[in-house]
């Protein structure tokens, strides 16, 4: 196909401007690659950018990972993006740990993606009040964050035991 064609005429462009460390060249040959479905080629250009400092390409490779069904090492990347401040990263850990039952953890995680103002990470947090789980059972603050989602007419889960469940 046309698309097709252009889309490997496109990385082979790319690549050799990305082989001559052009910082431009390299995200872009990532993406590319991405959009050609080539992930093992698209993690190998954004861990490239990533390490020519751009913290952006650590979601980015988490996502990938993600989408490949890598747990590990889309949990070693989201590590890597909440800690830049990403708050889908932080709010995605907050899950894994959920997910692991490490409530404490997974709480610290939403909490500073609460402070982002995310949506979900409000909810989240808002069940962990609501089960008690990683804080001392608090209907009061569960409540007190529901209002902050309506409020800011952001997302409430209807069923606060299974949230993230339907959400990822």
């Amino acid at each position: 196909s046309v698309v097709s064609k252009d889309l490997t005429l496109a990385i082979a462009w790319c690549k050799q401007a990305a082989m001559q460390e052009e910082f431009n060249a390299i995200k872009r040959l990532a993406y590319l690659y991405k959009e050609d479905e080539q992930f093992d080629e698209a993690i190998y250009w954004y861990q490239r950018s990533y390490e020519a400092g751009n913290s952006v390409a650590s979601i980015l490779i988490a996502k990938l990972y993600d989408n490949m069904d890598d747990v590990s090492h889309a949990y070693q990347w989201y590590e890597i993006a909440a800690n830049h401040g990403y708050v889908e990263a932080q709010t995605k850990i907050g899950f894994y740990y959920k997910q692991q039952e490490q409530y404490s953890k997974a709480v610290k995680k939403k909490k500073k993606a609460v402070a982002q103002h995310d949506d979900f990470a409000i909810s989240l947090l808002a069940a962990c009040y609501m089960n008690g789980q990683g804080v001392p059972k608090d209907s009061q603050q569960a409540m007190d964050l529901l209002t902050m989602c309506q409020l800011e007419n952001l997302y409430i889960p209807l069923d606060m035991e299974d949230d993230e469940d339907e959400a990822y």
